[in-house]
């Protein structure tokens, strides 16, 4: 869960979790749903640093 990260990660800083639970399906399609992708992470990462 991100929630209680923002004191680790400060008021500009960013995270990624799931907020919430009990989500049921093969890794894959819950990795697609939830935005836990190769692709999905790099572009966050991406858009944190060219700001």
């Amino acid at each position: 869960t991100p929630l209680s990260w923002e004191r680790y990660v400060g008021a500009e800083g960013a995270v990624l979790g799931v907020e919430g639970f009990g989500a049921s399906a093969p890794c894959q399609d819950l990795a697609q749903r939830y935005g836990f992708t190769v692709d999905e992470v790099l572009r966050r990462v991406r858009d944190l640093l060219s700001d």
